[in-house]
């Protein structure tokens, strides 16, 4: 069963929904910083320690939207790393509670 779809934002790295539960998530909406490209890296787990599933590089001062037809799957939760020049991504996903 899935709950509602819902969004996250964050402004450090973090765990999107509730942390090593099952999620799909839809797309993401990242802020560049003006001190240059902005590297999003979104893992399948709880920390950098899980499956890389995406490198998302933003041109410095932009706004991007990467949305993923049909959601990307995250079995064992969605953990985002963000480098210090991302000034926020929100996370539009869906969770599941079981």
């Amino acid at each position: 069963m899935r709950l509602p779809i819902g969004s996250q934002k964050i402004t450090a790295d973090g765990v999107i929904g509730t942390s090593g539960k099952k999620i799909r998530v839809y797309g993401f909406i990242i802020r560049a910083g003006s001190g240059g490209t902005s590297v999003v890296s979104i893992y399948d787990g709880t920390s950098t320690g899980g499956v890389l599933m995406d490198t998302i590089n933003i041109a410095t001062s932009t706004t991007e939207r990467p949305m993923y037809c049909g959601g990307l799957y995250f079995g064992s939760g969605c953990y985002v790393d963000i480098d210090t020049n991302t000034s926020f991504v929100t996370a539009i996903y869906e969770q599941e509670n079981s």
